[in-house]
C-alpha cells in the first residue's frame, strides 16, 4: 500500500507553479522522493503507454481519429530517452506539452491533464525517471494524419490550452491531475479538445460513462464510490473490463484518505446530461 500524499515538512509549503527558471534551484533544496514520483507514475498508468517491448523504452501505439501516435522512450538514455533533460524541461512537457526544443507536442500526450501537477510531484516523477536503465533505443515515430499538422497546435494550444497548475482539493487533484479521468470521460469537439461538459461521458474511440450525477450518468453515492475505488466492484457487483481493468487495480492501491477524497469529488459532481444522449 502507498500513498499520494507528499508530506511536506513542517515549515514549508507545497511547491505550485514556480517560474522554470527557478524551478530547479528550489527543487533541490526541496529535496525530490524517487519512491513517491514511482507511485504516481504508477498511478498515473505511464508505463502502459511508454512500454512496448523494452521497459519505458516506449513504442506503444496510440490509435485516434487523427492518427497514430506512439509513447516515446523515458528512460535514462541522453540520446533516445530524457537522460539530458532536466526537471524543467519535464516540467515543460508536462504542464505546457512542449518538448526541450520548444516543438509543441501533439495532445495524445495528456498535458491537458498534467497540466495542474504540482512542482513537488513533477519533481519527484523526475527523480524516479532518472533511475530507470537507459535504453539506446529510438520510438517509432508519431505518424498524425496530414490534416492535423504540427504547425496546427500553436492555434489549438491558445484556444484550448489551460495554464496550470490550477488550485483544487486533494480528490479533485488525483481525479483531474493524476488518473486523467478526463481524458476518457469528458467529450470532446471537433478539433479533439475537451469540452466544458465535465466528466459527461465520451463515445470516442470507446464509449467511457457518463460519470455525473445526472439521470444520463452513474449518479453513484459517496460509499458506491469508495467500493469501486477499493474493490473494483459496482454497485450492482459488476466488474469493469478492458482499459477501465486496469485503472481500477491502480486506484485499488490508494491509501484511505486518497479514496476518501476521490470518492468525495466524484460523488459531489454537478449532473450533466450525455452529449449525445445515451
Amino acid at each position: 500500500m502507498w500513498g499520494l500524499s507528499r508530506q511536506v515538512p513542517r515549515g514549508r509549503r507545497p511547491l505550485t507553479g514556480l517560474p522554470s527558471a527557478l524551478l530547479s534551484a528550489v527543487l533541490a533544496f526541496a529535496g525530490p522522493d524517487p519512491e513517491h514520483g514511482r507511485q504516481l507514475a504508477a498511478a498515473a498508468g505511464c508505463e502502459a503507454c511508454h512500454t512496448a517491448d523494452l521497459a519505458w523504452a516506449g513504442g506503444v501505439a496510440i490509435e485516434t481519429r487523427f492518427g497514430t501516435f506512439y509513447g516515446s522512450n523515458l528512460t535514462s538514455d541522453p540520446e533516445h530517452g530524457i537522460g539530458a533533460w532536466f526537471v524543467q524541461d519535464l516540467e515543460r512537457a508536462l504542464r505546457r506539452g512542449r518538448a526541450p526544443d520548444g516543438h509543441p507536442y501533439y495532445p495524445a500526450f495528456p498535458y491537458t491533464s498534467y497540466t495542474d501537477l504540482s512542482d513537488n510531484d513533477i519533481a519527484d516523477l523526475f527523480a524516479f525517471l532518472r533511475t530507470i536503465p537507459a535504453v539506446n533505443e529510438p520510438s517509432p515515430t508519431q505518424r498524425p494524419r496530414v490534416s492535423f499538422p504540427r504547425a496546427s497546435l500553436w492555434p489549438w494550444r491558445w484556444m484550448f490550452l489551460e495554464r496550470g497548475p490550477h488550485a483544487m482539493g486533494r480528490g479533485e487533484y488525483l481525479t483531474d491531475a493524476v488518473f486523467h479521468c478526463g481524458e476518457c470521460h469528458t467529450p470532446r469537439n471537433a478539433l479533439g479538445a475537451k469540452t466544458k461538459h465535465y466528466l459527461a461521458g465520451n463515445r470516442s474511440p470507446e464509449w467511457a460513462p457518463n460519470l455525473t450525477s445526472h439521470a444520463h450518468g452513474l449518479s453513484w453515492k459517496r460509499a458506491d464510490w469508495e467500493s469501486f475505488i477499493d474493490l473494483g466492484l459496482t454497485p450492482s457487483g459488476d466488474v469493469p473490463g478492458g482499459h477501465m481493468a486496469d485503472v481500477c487495480a491502480r486506484m485499488s492501491d490508494l491509501p484511505p484518505e486518497d479514496v476518501t477524497a476521490l470518492a468525495g469529488w466524484l460523488a459531489s459532481l454537478e449532473p450533466e446530461p450525455s452529449r449525445p444522449a445515451p
